[in-house]
């Protein structure tokens, strides 16, 4: 039997445009964050200011309640801009979304306290809440798949990493900020009107977001899609209501991200609020210690995006094994077929030997001893299997 084997370039340069996408989507997010986090920072300085006064305690938990309000709509957010970015597209839902989080942002700067308005300040803070909740849930999401439809293949893991990165930089961007104001204002002055500060510069990150967003191009899968009418009609319906993709949802929300939201929110803001509140930590020292266990744990997001993709770029190797595997089943007798499979790997019997190395050769020769040196100790599992049944 003669097998011919092709073997592609897998691991191709880096294109200008897909650097382009990850800096533009990353950075985006990164200041979407910032909005985001900004209030919860600073929630222990204006609570007072936008609650009825008489009781601290209720003021700084009704303010975290207003918080957590903001994550509560994040999931309509993302249903409700996923479908808009299927609709119109990914690039101009990203507009959306990083103007309502700006504008709602920029707006809490300039709310009057409970002291003039009474109950309409606090109704219109937890309205804004509501919006930067919304636009949060449409930006993150929009951004991975942005950039993954980008993303080479062999390469998805890594490039969408970034945007994993983008919520410990907006909370360390935050972090700096409030620092820079607190540390050139007396504590009266920060306490009054020093803490608006921070979102009125939310303006200006939101131009030139905007600024950056609108030289991007329309992601090349959606206009494929688009063009050639491939697109669901009933997304929602889709992803949640038919199998196996609510399976996958249902694995994604509860296996992955649950657990790993609640681990991430608690390790921040419960530190952060225990050093400060609680421990009575000054400020200095508190931004310090979590800016630092910030920066040191960045990084790991782009490592394990790029490790994810050395996992995927065994499976071409793996599918070439079995293919030239089941090639050569039909010299195999009826009474020798239960043993082709075992485990998930489909034997090769003796004649197969030499193309299944020849593969494992040009892995090698690829540059990629990791994974060719574990589809190596599969094939000679397999040989040694099938070499038992030879000598029977």
């Amino acid at each position: 039997m003669a097998a011919s084997i092709t073997v592609s370039q897998d691991h191709p340069d880096f294109k200008p445009e897909e650097k382009r996408v990850i800096f533009a989507s990353s950075l985006g997010t990164v200041f979407e964050w910032y909005d985001f986090y900004l209030y919860a920072v600073l929630a222990p300085f204006f609570a007072a200011l936008f609650f009825p006064p008489g009781n601290q305690t209720a003021a700084l938990l009704s303010a975290f309640a207003a918080y957590a309000a903001g994550f509560l709509v994040r999931p309509f957010g993302a249903l409700l801009f996923g479908r808009i970015g299927d609709l119109v597209g990914r690039k101009y839902t990203f507009l959306i979304t990083i103007v309502v989080m700006g504008f709602s942002t920029f707006a809490v700067g300039l709310l009057p306290t409970y002291e003039t308005l009474g109950w309409a300040a606090p109704i219109l803070m937890v309205s804004l809440r509501l919006l930067q909740g919304l636009a949060l849930g449409g930006e993150y999401g929009g951004a991975a798949t942005y950039v993954a439809e980008h993303a080479p293949n062999h390469r998805r893991g890594y490039d969408t990493s970034w945007i994993q990165t983008t919520a410990t930089l907006g909370l360390f961007l935050a972090l700096l900020v409030i620092w820079l104001c607190r540390s050139n204002m007396d504590v009266k002055a920060f306490t009054e009107w020093g803490w608006r500060v921070p979102f009125w510069m939310s303006a200006i990150l939101l131009a030139f977001s905007v600024y950056i967003r609108l030289k991007l191009e329309e992601s090349p899968v959606f206009q494929r899609m688009k063009s050639e009418g491939k697109g669901s009609k009933q997304p929602l319906t889709d992803s949640f209501l038919r199998y196996p993709n609510n399976k996958y949802v249902l694995l994604a929300l509860l296996g992955a991200t649950a657990g790993q939201g609640v681990v991430w929110y608690t390790g921040q803001f419960y530190a952060l609020f225990f050093l400060t509140i609680t421990l009575k930590l000054d400020y200095v020292s508190t931004y310090t210690l979590v800016g630092i266990s910030l920066l040191i744990g960045t990084p790991f997001f782009i490592f394990f995006g790029w490790l994810s993709d050395r996992g995927s770029d065994l499976l071409p190797a793996v599918r070439r094994v079995d293919a030239l595997c089941q090639s050569g089943a039909g010299g195999i007798r009826r009474e020798d077929a239960d043993l082709r499979h075992r485990g998930s790997c489909i034997l090769p019997v003796p004649h197969l030997r030499r193309p299944v190395e020849q593969i494992l050769r040009l892995r090698q020769d690829q540059g990629l001893p990791d994974q060719a040196g574990l589809v190596l100790q599969i094939g000679q599992r397999c040989r040694r299997l099938a070499g038992h049944h030879h000598d029977r």
